[in-house]
């Protein structure tokens, strides 16, 4: 949903979002193009699907008006709420079992965020990442934190990746982890207990 459509696709739905909110979603679905060529994902079936994942308001927001639409049904967040309430599942719960998102277009920021990069060891380097990165590359062994511990985890330390990616990757992280810090941190697990113990 890039190229600025994530603004109006949420109005069209009538959604009232906050403006700072489509922001970063639509900043962040278009890092996810972007950086396509540079993913470093290794499509580790559900790998950055961790269980109980932060949430932003806003992205509790967008998943409840979606259940209400419609959108998502009734079976998907009942086999969500008994994945959320079982200690063996060790993944989101709303991920399918041929490892898919079964809330996809609906998923939180911070699942859109996940294969684009992370943050670089160097203070200095992601300062210059986000302000001018030029034509720039990193190594992959320079990130300290990655979007997706799993797949940092299997990655070619030797490996390149643009910084002008790295450098929105950052700005994004950093947006989310301020949000939560400001707002607290919403597990999906409470999320799913809290707003759909009626369906």
């Amino acid at each position: 949903m890039a190229g600025g459509l994530c603004s109006t696709f949420c109005r069209l739905l009538g959604m009232v979002l906050n403006d700072s909110y489509l922001q970063l979603r639509q900043q962040t679905l278009d890092l996810n193009d972007e950086g396509r060529a540079y993913c470093v994902c290794h499509s580790i079936k559900g790998g950055c699907c961790v269980p109980d994942l932060s949430m932003l308001p806003e992205d509790q927001q967008l998943i409840r008006e979606a259940v209400e639409r419609g959108d998502i049904s009734a079976a998907t967040v009942r086999r969500a709420q008994a994945r959320a309430a079982d200690e063996s599942v060790d993944r989101c719960p709303f991920l399918g079992d041929e490892y898919e998102c079964t809330i996809y277009p609906y998923r939180p920021v911070v699942c859109i965020q996940h294969g684009n990069g992370g943050l670089p060891k160097d203070k200095a380097t992601a300062l210059r990442a986000m302000e001018r990165p030029g034509k720039r590359t990193i190594r992959l062994r320079d990130i300290e934190q990655f979007s997706c511990t799993a797949c940092g985890e299997r990655n070619d330390d030797n490996d390149r990746i643009p910084l002008s990616v790295v450098g929105k990757s950052v700005a994004i992280l950093v947006t989310i982890q301020n949000a939560e810090q400001h707002y607290g941190k919403h597990r999906m697990n409470d999320f799913i207990a809290e707003h759909f113990s009626e369906i």
